[in-house]
């Protein structure tokens, strides 16, 4: 939604909860962005209405599906959350955009407390993990928390792929932040504006040799795909895009 057309009303949270509920069996997980927030016109209220329509959503599909029970969330920041599966480690951390020159104390402490959720749950699963899929908003602090996050990678060998919307236009792009800073471990994923593409799909190969060339489609790249590291696929050709081979 647009904070500027909607006001950041109560109602505009429970159309889209709505919409996600009664669309799909699949468990729907979000991460605010600055729509739902930060730009809002009182922030306090809309992260009210954030948490009582999106935190903790997934309890709807409890009874559906298996996922739910293995998602876990932060007592300090609920909107961030976690789960592993498959030996691949997802995470979402709260990473509204703000003015870099002028981090006030919220931004400073909301991105520590983003480092050390990474942090935390990294220690519980990297040695074992063969990739990392986590969710954001922006890349606004890049220095503060996503070098700390390379360097912690560089000590597992395992690639991280990081989905940001802040651009509203897709690209692929290799490196810390918004690519200036090195990443041999590190990919920014920016997807498009939900209005004007489709959902993009992502595959992660398998953790055994014959399943990687069992799964002979993973090497047919084509326009709009992208092999990451070695074992991971993003395929954006579904929607608006399913005629382009």
């Amino acid at each position: 939604m647009s904070a500027s057309f909607s006001k950041c009303r109560e109602k505009a949270y429970a159309v889209v909860s709505y919409i996600m509920r009664s669309s799909t069996e699949i468990p729907i997980l979000t991460t605010p962005g600055d729509n739902e927030w930060n730009r809002c016109p009182n922030t306090s209220l809309a992260l009210s209405n954030y948490t009582k329509y999106f935190i903790d959503i997934e309890d709807y599909w409890r009874n559906i599906h298996f996922l739910p029970s293995m998602i876990v969330r932060s007592k300090l920041r609920p909107e961030n959350w976690v789960f592993y599966y498959s030996r691949v480690l997802f995470l979402a951390i709260n990473m509204v955009h703000y003015d870099e020159e002028t981090p006030d104390i919220e931004a400073n402490s909301r991105l520590q407390e983003n480092l050390d959720w990474f942090i935390e749950n990294c220690n519980k699963y990297c040695s074992d993990a063969r990739a990392v899929m986590m969710f954001g908003h922006s890349v606004a602090g890049a220095s503060t928390i996503f070098y700390p996050i390379h360097q912690r990678l560089l000590q597992f060998n395992i690639p991280l792929v990081y989905f940001t919307g802040n651009g509203h236009k897709y690209f692929v792009k290799r490196g810390v932040g918004k690519g200036e800073l090195p990443g041999d471990y590190f990919w920014r994923v920016q997807v498009d504006n939900g209005k004007y593409a489709p959902p993009i799909q992502i595959t992660i190969r398998g953790n055994t040799v014959e399943k990687y060339y069992q799964q002979d489609e993973f090497y047919n790249v084509g326009f709009y795909q992208e092999i990451i590291g070695d074992n991971i696929k993003i395929d954006r050709r579904g929607g608006l895009y399913s005629n382009i081979a």
